[in-house]
């Protein structure tokens, strides 16, 4: 995660210097509120790649979400784009759980696809990121 905040680092000063002087604990001004809320949004991507890609791997006997087509995968798509709890932790406390979540999605998707060297390589990035979706390793077995 350090290698992540890094790099937001590198893109910061572009919106306020200040915000990354080591006595800035505790500094919010407005242009430094816009900077992650943005950051946050845009790894949002991230979210919404994974949501797309785990629904384009839905085998035919997947159930009732394949059955519905086009409109249940919309309904899919909008119900993880609005979640509340990830808009209120992460648009507000800038957690970056989205994009965490969308990297679990792609690996997932790359395994249904069989894809297996690149499940685990996105899977050990996901880990490196927070260890506690350690917890999620059983679904590669």
């Amino acid at each position: 995660f350090a290698y992540f905040e890094r790099a937001l680092a590198t893109l910061a000063p572009f919106f306020d210097a200040r915000m990354l002087e080591r006595d800035a604990l505790g500094y919010a001004s407005a242009r430094t509120v816009l900077f992650q809320r943005l950051s946050v949004m845009h790894c949002d991507l991230l979210l919404y790649a994974g949501v797309a890609a785990a629904l384009g791997e839905q085998r035919p006997s997947a159930g009732p979400v394949k059955r519905g087509g086009a409109l249940a995968e919309l309904l899919v798509f909008a119900l993880v784009v609005c979640d509340a709890g990830l808009l209120l932790v992460d648009h507000c406390h800038f957690q970056y759980n989205g994009f965490l979540l969308g990297l679990l999605l792609l690996a997932v998707a790359a395994v249904e696809r069989g894809a297996h060297v690149r499940a685990a390589v996105l899977f050990s990035v996901l880990i490196h990121l927070k260890h506690l979706y350690l917890l999620a390793a059983p679904l590669f077995l």
